[in-house]
């Protein structure tokens, strides 16, 4: 079944069967195929014969005794002794360890949510690292072909006598330079897809194009108003232990009552041949009762004193996590807001940029010093809107960052 999910997973990245993706569907596959959450459901489902061996006594001990020196008795010599014993175990003790694995159970639970949730914000993160490479890629797309009909324009002059050559120089050495900001774009790009491939759960993602469409930046009105529930998973793991070590003092209670083991014996003797008896070299049985006295020792009093300390500790655990988890939330609020302050500034200056070309352009026929200057504007340019996008991401992942702690 396995096979199947992982072969059907790959066919859908087969580069002749898909040539988008969205972000939804890649969330989709990470939660039905990662390898992260078929171990986790194997360990929930192995609980669950955990718990039915709960129900199960312990084995019976047989016993076996043979006299190498026979013991004499009135009715002969014991040659040999066999026995049978079984513990007879409390129901409320069988329950109290259900409960234990039931706790057991719910952590684990606890902890799928919490790798859907780590898996989720991964993929998402990675979806929009992708994202921004397209942008970026295009961004200086747009301005290899600018810079190129630029180079064209200037050789033409040239032929006609009114071009300089340095113009030419300085568009090429600029178009170098961005051919390898889109060789290094490309690198980025695989180191995104092999990160995005694992999270999604297949050995490997080909490339493609991000179909799902993103803001400019993420709009405030999409921020949760509740960061951190008291019910969050990743408080809820705390939970789980408080209630595993609750069912485990209850086992140590159940533990302390006096154990009883019922047996029998049964001894076989051999005959006397100097007397003359009625039941001469008749076998014995003999029942059997044990009981353990656990209560007359200290034992349950330290257990239940560690338990009653792991508990007391789990819960002010819990308490500090809750409070760091807002820390973080809210530290991330503050940088969410700080990008956007930061591209709102970042767009002012493009726009005054922008302005400062505009005026240029009427004087580049006649100034070869304003030409340097007006490419040099065209480069702040891209250099502001690559800026942007660096804190357009930085404003995603932390909006992702948000959701991942906000109330599921």
């Amino acid at each position: 079944m396995r096979t199947a999910i992982i072969v059907l997973a790959m066919w859908n990245f087969l580069p002749g069967s898909m040539h988008a993706q969205t972000l939804d569907s890649l969330v989709q596959k990470a939660l039905e195929s990662h390898l992260s959450l078929d171990a986790l459901t194997e360990s929930r489902l192995a609980t669950e014969s955990t718990e039915k061996l709960q129900d199960v006594w312990a084995p019976p001990v047989f016993t076996a005794g043979i006299g190498l020196r026979p013991v004499e008795t009135r009715v002969g010599p014991q040659r040999l002794r066999l026995g049978v014993q079984q513990r007879i175990p409390y129901s409320g003790a069988q329950q109290a360890r259900r409960e234990v694995v039931q706790a057991r159970r719910y952590g684990i639970e606890i902890e799928e949510e919490q790798t859907k949730i780590q898996l989720r914000y991964q993929v998402q993160k990675n979806y929009y690292a992708l994202h921004v490479i397209d942008e970026k890629e295009e961004l200086i797309n747009r301005m290899l072909e600018s810079l190129n009909e630029q180079k064209n324009d200037r050789i033409r002059q040239m032929e006609i006598g009114e071009g300089k050559y340095s113009q030419v120089l300085l568009i090429r050495r600029l178009m170098r330079r961005y051919e390898e900001e889109i060789n290094q774009l490309a690198y980025q790009r695989q180191t995104a897809l092999r990160e995005l491939s694992y999270w999604v759960g297949v050995d490997s993602l080909p490339d493609f194009e991000p179909e799902t469409e993103f803001p400019p930046i993420i709009a405030l009105e999409d921020l949760p108003v509740e960061l951190l529930s008291e019910n969050h998973p990743y408080l809820q793991s705390y939970d789980a232990m408080t209630r595993q070590f609750a069912a485990e003092k209850e086992v140590a209670r159940m533990d302390n009552y006096p154990q009883f083991t019922i047996g029998v014996d049964y001894i076989i003797n051999s005959p006397r041949r100097d007397v003359e008896i009625a039941d001469n070299g008749k076998n014995a049985v003999m029942p059997m009762i044990g009981v353990q006295m656990p209560f007359l020792t200290s034992r349950y009093d330290l257990r239940r004193q560690e338990l009653e300390r792991n508990i007391s500790a789990t819960q002010l655990r819990r308490e500090d996590e809750y409070n760091r988890l807002n820390s973080v939330v809210r530290s991330a609020m503050d940088e969410l807001l700080q990008s956007k302050s930061r591209y709102r500034n970042i767009q002012q200056q493009i726009a005054d940029t922008e302005d400062l070309l505009q005026m240029i352009e009427l004087e580049i026929a006649s100034n070869t010093a304003t030409f340097y200057e007006y490419w040099q504007l065209q480069e702040d340019i891209i250099n502001f809107k690559w800026a942007q996008l660096d804190v357009a991401q930085k404003a995603q992942e932390a909006w992702y960052f948000i959701q991942k702690y906000k109330n599921p």
